[in-house]
């Protein structure tokens, strides 16, 4: 605790804050030392427990204890060599020599900041012995919190840069939630995590224009981390929400469009952090290597989960229950389930939105105005142009939720439901502690099942509209044809009429 206590004071010296911010870092809460909340209650099981739980069957591997500095960011920052996407991600940090040298990497005052970082939104929670979960706040220090000079970054900073360090209780998994990253809290991220997960891998698949893919069968692979580590990339659409902008690096409508649509990504991750896998032979015919390594799921863990979402609609409370959570698959499986749901809540917003578009107000019927707007395209296309987005919107929509179902379904099987696969979360034995997990998985299995099942009436829903839309494009193009006809009539006649004056005056 001493040595924690003085890379902690060092830490604020480096950052060179204000005296009343050291008073706030360094008063201890009421509790003591320990400045997080606990949400879960450790003499009770969750709801959905069958009440047999007991301590031996949850995770008992300690989580490795990491600490990073100021000092150490600024050096990651500036020695790491970022690839593609990750320069694109951290541009506004890394590709301008000033920003390196400045006394404060992260925002330091109260207000807004220019990096956007008061708008970031990050959720940790440490998981112990007993499986509940305990919120990582350094705003738990009541005098931290009345300290309006202690910035949002920095706040975040001091949450995510102890790893697995708790003055309470051991901890063996870690649940971190970064919603909308600033920048430099994404290199805050990269640094903290590039020991457990593979961070370059995770930053391509944000920033990549593409389907949503699952990564999970990586037993075979020949980096280790990825041996380790398994994870779901989401990519789809979402209206901008307000006062929210999309990053730099995401396809967003520029004003021209008839709603203000982003391409948005996350990622859900697991680490398992087994110091002994079990050997596995690779028995592909076309195999790159001989052997794998399987995880054993009951070994420390942790989950990640980054959103870059521009709107209000993410899902906060996930973690925030009594739930105990038997193992890191438990955990990831639950953040996986949340942001599926909230995927369908994004679609459901983007439905509406179209309908909206497409549907005429209710004083149409009695409107011969508004009823000849629908019928009679004007010069500029205007219905014609928003039938055709309106379309095009709800077939990508489809085609992204397809993706989304495809890779799940895929990925998980029967065999991983029932714990039986070889490569995915095997289990080794049978024992009470696996027959647990099994009766766990079987309750999310049926919850997966319930939310495939409504994408898929989404999709239904979707279709329905394209074909009313369909519908709409032809009566609006039969009656601008027939309007156009009419014209062309009154313009030949005209011309003829035009042909016989000047014959008569020759």
């Amino acid at each position: 605790m001493a040595t924690n206590k003085r890379s902690h004071d060092a830490l604020l010296r480096t950052l060179a804050l204000p005296s009343e911010a050291y008073a706030a870092l360094e008063k201890p809460t009421a509790q003591g030392a320990a400045t997080r909340t606990m949400y879960a209650d450790t003499s009770t099981l969750s709801d959905d427990s069958d009440g047999n739980e007991n301590e031996s069957h949850f995770v008992q591997a300690p989580l490795p204890l990491k600490s990073y500095n100021h000092l150490q960011l600024r050096a990651h920052l500036k020695t790491h060599y970022w690839l593609g996407h990750g320069r694109k991600i951290l541009t506004a940090v890394i590709s301008d020599p000033a920003n390196m040298s400045k006394r404060h990497l992260f925002h330091v005052g109260p207000g807004p900041a220019d990096d956007r970082s008061h708008y970031s939104f990050f959720q940790v929670y440490d998981v112990g012995p007993d499986g509940a979960t305990e919120r990582v706040d350094i705003t738990d220090n009541q005098s931290m919190s009345e300290n309006q000079n202690i910035s949002q970054a920095l706040k975040i900073w001091h949450t995510i840069r102890n790893i697995g360090q708790s003055a309470s209780k051991k901890i063996v998994g870690r649940i971190t939630i970064a919603r909308e990253p600033a920048p430099i809290l994404f290199g805050a991220l990269h640094l903290t995590l590039h020991e457990y997960f593979d961070m370059d891998e995770l930053f391509h698949h944000l920033v990549e224009t593409e389907y949503s893919t699952a990564h999970m069968y990586r037993a075979f692979s020949t980096d280790e981390k990825h041996q380790k580590t398994f994870f779901f990339k989401f990519e789809y659409y979402t209206i901008t929400g307000e006062d929210c902008k999309p990053m730099d690096w995401q396809l967003a409508d520029t004003g021209d469009g008839p709603m203000p649509l982003s391409r948005c990504s996350a990622v859900v991750a697991l680490m398992l952090n087994d110091d002994a896998p079990q050997r596995i032979k690779n028995m592909e015919r076309r195999a790159r290597s001989e052997y794998g390594w399987i995880q054993d799921l009951w070994s420390s863990w942790q989950v990640l989960q980054i959103e870059c979402f521009p709107d209000w609609r993410a899902t906060t409370d996930v973690f925030e229950d009594d739930h105990r959570y038997l193992n890191g698959p438990e955990a990831f499986l639950h953040a996986l389930l949340a942001e599926f749901r909230d995927a369908r809540k994004r679609y459901e917003e983007i439905y509406k939105h179209v309908t909206q578009l497409i549907t005429p107000p209710l004083r149409f019927l009695f409107d011969a105005e508004l009823r000849d707007q629908r019928l009679f395209d004007d010069e500029s296309f205007t219905w014609t142009r928003r039938y055709f987005h309106a379309e095009q919107i709800l077939g990508s929509v489809n085609d992204s939720i397809k993706s989304m179902i495809d890779s799940f379904e895929e990925t998980f099987v029967d065999e991983v439901w029932g714990g039986k696969s070889k490569t995915l979360w095997p289990l080794r034995e049978e024992s009470p502690r696996n027959d647990v997990w099994k009766r766990r998985l079987r309750l999310l299995g049926l919850q997966f099942e319930r939310e495939m099942k409504e994408l898929r009436i989404l999709q239904k829903k979707n279709n329905n509209s394209r074909h009313e839309i369909e519908s709409l494009k032809e009566h609006l193009f039969s009656g601008s044809s027939i309007n156009e006809s009419r014209k062309s009539l009154e313009l030949s006649r005209n011309i003829k009429l035009l042909t016989i004056v000047n014959i008569f005056f020759l």
